[in-house]
């Protein structure tokens, strides 16, 4: 499922780019054109907005009540079903995907400790973040978990 956020919704994006759900923000376009690129893309709008959920051409949206990004998370995971079998494939940044890059090749650019206690890294191509599954990819698997098991 992909999805595009008007660009109040930008933690909501990237936390569903953590998850692997590829997410667009829409910054600075109008409405007309953000429901047109969820046409088109076949993309789920995300908005608070209510002008833009009750606009009256036929695509999927999900008006987003509440203000806290977590509670926002598990809203959409409620609303959909989702489950996250592509966790850590989408970089929360700029919504491309991660590749995996040799310790090596990135070694210089890393704090010791995350080199002494971390041997698999990921690289986003487009804009150059290095990712690792330290402490906050665990907390954001168990919370995803507990999502889907809630939702399902």
């Amino acid at each position: 499922m992909k999805f595009i956020l008007t660009s109040e919704l930008n933690k909501l994006a990237k936390k569903l780019r953590f998850l692997g759900f590829n997410s667009t923000v829409c910054r600075s376009l109008s409405s007309h054109i953000t429901v047109r690129l969820a046409i088109t893309e076949e993309r789920v709008l995300l908005t608070r907005s209510v002008k833009l959920f009750k606009d009256k051409r036929q695509f999927k949206r999900f008006l987003v009540v509440d203000s806290d990004p977590i509670k926002q998370l598990e809203a959409v995971f409620k609303e959909y079903k989702l489950c996250s079998e592509n966790i850590f494939t989408i970089c929360p940044e700029c919504n491309h995907n991660l590749h995996p890059i040799t310790v090596d090749k990135i070694a210089i650019e890393l704090p010791p400790k995350v080199l002494a206690n971390y041997s698999e890294f990921k690289v986003c191509r487009n804009c150059g973040h290095y990712y690792w599954k330290g402490t906050h990819y665990d907390r954001t698997i168990e919370h995803a978990q507990q999502m889907m098991e809630l939702y399902d």
